[in-house]
């Protein structure tokens, strides 16, 4: 059985590089991985898509959502769950931090 895993603190953790948001992997488990996004006012991740099926959970600021020709403001506490391979778009409207969860259950 995994051990339980706290991760206090993620908002601020990282510092998002000058041009680009910055990403970084905080837990990686047989379940689920988990990736913690900071984002400056103005930075993008422009359409992409997940292999996995994802939850993406603004944690601070206000970012928008583009997915399937619909726009979502994301603002803290609002989260969007995603199947997998569907294309999407995020846009910092303010600096902001966000988490996407990669629900990998079964793929081992």
């Amino acid at each position: 059985m995994e051990e339980p895993t706290y991760l206090p603190g993620l908002i601020g953790m990282l510092e998002p590089f000058e041009d680009k948001p910055r990403a970084q992997n905080v837990l990686v488990a047989q379940d689920a991985h988990v990736v913690l996004f900071e984002f400056a006012a103005g930075q993008s991740l422009h359409e992409h898509q997940a292999h996995h099926a994802v939850i993406v959970q603004c944690l601070a600021g206000h970012l928008r959502f583009e997915v399937g020709g619909a726009e979502h403001d994301l603002r803290p506490g609002d989260l969007i769950h995603l199947p997998p391979k569907v294309p999407h778009a995020v846009h910092a409207l303010a600096d902001s931090t966000m988490t996407v969860t990669m629900l990998v259950a079964g793929e081992r």
